[in-house]
Formats: structure tokens, sequence, C-alpha cells
């Protein structure tokens, strides 16, 4: 699930970052393996092609706490909102279990004493419960709880808040439920359909708006959570794609009166206005980073630039030294030599044949041909490592040359183009199609930093386990295939422990003691499965 260890506080700031709900996960991971079997079957047969299930999660943004403790979220049936409730309460739950979650780096979840959810319909005829009487039985029972406990670290999740009876008294009753727990300083979410809702949320300090996204040319929902700009229900326009007759929604539109649609209008164009402002955000957020990342690089390079000037120039100096000297040790001799001979021509002679090997010496052998490095096989699903960032990313495309950067390569949420000289490892498609790129990055910074001997002598068992329950499921990762364990003799208690751990370890292909000259029994050397 690509899941991750979340920021834990106690200052109730929530920060989900590009959550998804489990369930979705291994929805859409079934819907991946459905999909594949209809169209195999359709290719075998002459069945009407159908619809595809989804096959991706829509990731969702919730922040709380920080600013505001208050959220109400609006928008149409079948757009998200309960899925959004559902997403936060589960997530939380699972960062309190122990549990890593589904969501982006840096995602922050606080420590809740209580997580209340009001969550469906549960009317019930035995128990003579209405849609609205179950709800308010419920909520009463949180308030009650809320109060005894006197402490604010609680989580609300409200769906339809106020539903299930006369409109107005629901928006009052749902307006002093909200002013309840925000006097409190309760986290709070909750799903509404209450115009008047949006408008009481918009003109309190500490509660604060949301919507989920509606696509207005394809009329249907994005899934896609926008904070800060109330929601329409869109009640006409889902009953029009629902098939609905023409004649009654044009009745319906009537009957809603221009101030109502005027109403609608603002709501579209503020949503129109929030996302064209979002995607400006991200482009700039990203030339922000492409800006630093440049800077950086330019840094680095002006700084290697010095350190090779000072190098090269210090080089010089040092053998123009040299030259110097062995020069003059030279034209000694040769006059000593001559002075020897008393100037015969044949001590002239080999004079000048000294002066001249020493000038074949002295002189700069021509500079190498560096080799040009050879353009590396890369097709498209391929998985690479991009130097510059230490990450890999996956190729989605390969185009012309498009300013000598070919290489359309995705990594996480980012797409950038890059040249061949700008990778160094490739795994094929066919290997890495498993592996996801942030398990390929583990892989390779433990590749590079896991040795190939772990050393517990000494140490007490529980201690010694623990490293080498770690250090087996790091060097597994890394790719080694063989390691070596350095628990000394002793007593054997440490070792009969260890030999017990590599028994039930899955990674494990065999062990056995070294050789006598290796460590003898005092050092277990360790095979991994292939």
């Amino acid at each position: 699930m690509n899941a991750i260890e979340p920021k834990l506080n106690s200052k109730g700031n929530l920060n989900l970052i590009e959550a998804r709900h489990p369930l979705l996960e291994f929805q859409t991971r079934s819907n991946q393996i459905s999909n594949q079997q209809k169209d195999k079957q359709q290719h075998t047969s002459s069945e009407t092609k159908r619809q595809a299930e989804p096959t991706n999660v829509v990731p969702t943004n919730v922040r709380i706490g920080k600013g505001y403790k208050t959220l109400v979220i609006t928008g149409p049936n079948t757009g998200g909102k309960t899925v959004v409730l559902k997403t936060v309460g589960l997530l939380c739950l699972m960062a309190q279990s122990g549990l890593h979650i589904p969501a982006a780096r840096g995602s922050k979840i606080p420590i809740f004493r209580h997580i209340f959810a009001d969550i469906g319909d549960d009317q019930n005829i035995e128990h003579n419960l209405s849609t609205f009487s179950s709800h308010i039985t419920k909520i009463s029972d949180m308030l009650k709880s809320i109060e005894e406990s006197g402490s604010a670290q609680s989580l609300v999740l409200l769906d339809e808040i106020g539903a299930g009876t006369d409109p107005t008294e629901g928006t009052a009753l749902g307006m002093a439920i909200l002013a309840w727990l925000s006097e409190r300083s309760v986290n709070t979410i909750v799903t509404t359909h209450y115009g008047a809702l949006k408008a009481y949320t918009h003109t309190q300090k500490n509660m604060q708006n949301a919507s989920m996204e509606f696509d207005w040319n394809t009329l249907k929902p994005t899934y896609r959570l926008q904070i800060g700009v109330p929601g329409s229900s869109n009640a006409i326009k889902i009953a029009e794609q629902l098939g609905l007759p023409q004649s009654i929604l044009t009745e319906a539109e009537s009957n809603l009166g221009k101030d109502n649609i005027a109403v609608e209008d603002l709501l579209l164009k503020l949503q129109q206005t929030q996302q064209e402002l979002d995607s400006e955000r991200e482009q700039l957020h990203e030339k922000i980073r492409l800006t630093e990342s440049e800077y950086q690089k330019h840094r680095e390079l002006n700084n290697t630039f010095e350190e090779e000037k000072n190098t090269l120039q210090q080089n010089a100096e040092n053998e123009a030294l040299e030259i110097i000297s062995a020069a003059r040790r030279t034209v000694d001799n040769v006059v000593a030599d001559i002075r020897r001979d008393q100037a015969s021509k044949a001590s002239i002679r080999e004079a000048f044949t000294k002066i001249e090997l020493a000038k074949k010496q002295f002189k700069p052998a021509p500079p190498k041909q560096q080799p040009k490095k050879e353009i590396i096989n890369v097709n498209v699903g391929d998985k690479v490592r991009i130097i510059k960032l230490n990450r890999f990313g996956e190729v989605t495309a390969i185009g012309k040359n498009q300013n000598g950067k070919p290489l359309q390569i995705r990594v996480g949420n980012m797409q950038m183009h890059v040249s061949y000289k700008d990778i160094d490892k490739v795994i094929p498609k066919k290997e890495s199609q498993h592996l996801s790129t942030s398990v390929l990055d583990i892989q390779y910074n433990k590749a590079n930093s896991v040795k190939e001997e772990l050393c517990i002598h000494g140490m007490l068992v529980k201690e010694g386990l623990d490293m080498t329950d770690k250090y087996l499921d790091d060097a597994f990762l890394a790719g080694l295939l063989s390691v070596r364990i350095l628990h000394g003799k002793g007593t054997g208690a440490l070792r009969s422990a260890v030999h017990d751990v590599l028994k039930t370890n899955p990674h494990v292909a065999s062990f056995e003691y070294a050789s006598h000259s290796e460590g003898g029994e005092g050092v277990t050397v360790v095979k991994f499965i292939e």
C-alpha cells in the first residue's frame, strides 16, 4: 500500500497528505485483475465491451487543528464526502495502533483520547428508532463522553449532520452542535447539504468550509477535497446524468428560483477559481524546487571548480620546482663531465645527448582522450536511478531530443525530463514491475550501507536478537547473498538463540558454522534465499 510512518503529535494538528482508504486500495487492485480477465474474454468472444472498473484511488488531502478546529464538507452525493470521514477515522485508529498508514510522507496525526463517528443510517424498527432519532442518540452519547472526560483531545466525525428532519430545524440543531464542539476545541469534521450551515461556517473564526470537487465538463465528481471553498450539492445535474426526464429537470430549476441559481453559479466560479489557484500553486512550487535544485547544483560545481583549480595550481608549482631542480642538476653534471674530460668532442656530444633526454622527460605528455560514455539501453516501463536526486523513477516516455533530455521519468507525483547521462542504473520492466520505486530506493541505500558481517559478541540475548532480526531484514533488502554473524562461543546461549531465529526467518535458506580458520563455532555463516 506504500504505507508510511506518520508524525505523531499531542497538539491536535492533523494533516493527511494524499491519504487513501485501505479498502479502496485493495478494491482497485482487484479491479485491475478483473479488468484484465474481462479484456481476455472480450478478445475471445463477441461480447459488447463493458465499462472498466476504476483501478486507481484518488488520494485526499485533509488538514485540521491548526487555524481551525471544525471542517464542514459539502458537495454532491456520490462525491466522496463520506469516504473522507471514513479515511480520516480509520487512519487515525491505525496510527494509534502502531500501524503505518497509506499516505504520503510528511503526514501528521495527533493522539486522540476518543474518536467518535456517526456515519450511515441506523434506523431500526425493532427499537423504534428513526433516521433522525438514531443520529441524535449517537451524538448525545458523544457529547456526554466529551463533557465527562473534560478533554479536548477528541475527534468527532458526523455524516449529514441535522439530516432526517425538517431542514430548517435540522440546520439550527447542526449549528448548535458545531458551536458546542467548537467552544471545547474538539477536532470536528462533518458533512452536510444544508446551505445555511455553509454560511454559518463562513462567519465562524474556528471553522472552515470545504467541498468535494465537481467537474462541470463531464458532470461527474472528481473525488478531490478542496479546503476553503464551500460546494454545491449539484442534485439537478446529477439527476440529469442519471437519466431523469428533461421536463422534470426544467421544472425543478424553475422551482429552485433565480436567487438559488445565482448562489450555485457563484459557488461554481469559486470552485473554478480555486482549481486555477491550486494549479498555479503547484506549478510555482515545482519551479521553486527546480530553481533550488539548480542553485545547489551550480553551487556544488563552483566549489568543485575552486578545489580543482587550487589543486592544479599547487601541482603545477610543485612540478615547476621539480623541473627547475632537475634541470639544474643535469647542467651541473654535464659541466662537471666536460671539465673532467677536458672538453673533448665525444664528451660534448654526450653532454648534448643528456640535455636532449632531459628535455624529452620535461615535455608534458599529450592529454589522454576520455572514452565516450555509451548510451544506456532504456525502454518505457523500466525503472532507473536519477543520479542528482539519488532516487528511482519509472520511464514513462522516450521522445526525440528535447533540449538534450529525451527521457520522461515519473518520480513520485512529479514528471521530469532527463538525459541518458543523468541516470546510472536501469532495472528492466520485467524485473521491476512488482517493485515500487520507494522499495528500490530502500534496496539501493541498504546495499550501500549494510555490511556483510554483524558483531553481537558480548551482548545480552535480547539485545543481540533484536539487532540480528533487523540486520537480517536489511541484508536481505540490500540483496546480499550471504552474511556472517559473529556471536562468540561463551556459554552458547546467544549462539543457540541466534540459530533459533535463523530457523524461523523466511529469508534464510541455510546457515552453518564458519571454517575453523574464520572463527569456527563463534561465527555463523547465513545464506539467503535467492
